[in-house]
């Protein structure tokens, strides 16, 4: 008998779904926005099937994508920062971590396949190793500063120990004022 019911309703579903889809392009639109609004019909049409009859949408099976390991992403991230132009590079640097990111960030999470869900995470590793990269016009000056890690660690810790630095003289010159 429940066999059957789900036959049914399998076959009324695809009935349905057919005259739903021979009807949108009756839908009274602008042409501009056509796309949005079936789009929207269509959520609607399959949310009002899918509260009457759950049985008809199994749930979706998530594989897991295996992702590599942590230090093999980051070696691969820290080779493609490499190979950047200074103007791509520059964008990653001065990308704000709360924001919503660079096309470059993007086009990276997209060629490494980065997980999604931890995007803001990915976002100040990236901004921290694109600091931590070299221009690619001042590497011929850099080149005996290069450390382990093949990025210009020297100059980096040098701008970071200067901006403590103005931080601190200016924190001082604010108490004397006092």
């Amino acid at each position: 008998m429940k066999a059957e019911e789900h036959s049914f309703a399998q076959e009324l579903f695809s009935q349905a779904q057919s005259i739903f889809e021979a009807a949108l392009p009756s839908i009274p639109c602008v042409r501009l926005y056509r796309p949005r609004a079936e789009a929207r019909a269509r959520m609607r049409f399959f949310k009002c099937v899918k509260d009457e009859f759950p049985e008809l949408f199994p749930k979706p099976v998530i594989k897991r994508r295996k992702m590599r390991p942590l230090e093999e992403t980051i070696a691969v991230l820290s080779a493609k920062l490499l190979a950047l132009d200074p103007g791509p590079l520059a964008e990653l640097r001065r990308m704000e971590p709360d924001g919503v990111g660079t096309s470059m960030f993007w086009r990276l999470v997209a060629t490494l396949d980065l997980p999604v869900q931890k995007t803001d995470v990915w976002m100040q590793i990236v901004r921290i190793l694109a600091i931590l990269t070299p221009s690619p016009h001042k590497t011929h000056r850099c080149a005996s500063m290069t450390g382990p890690f093949g990025w210009d660690g020297y100059s980096a810790m040098a701008a970071i120990l200067h901006g403590q630095r103005t931080r601190r003289n200016l924190a001082r010159s604010y108490r004397s004022s006092d």
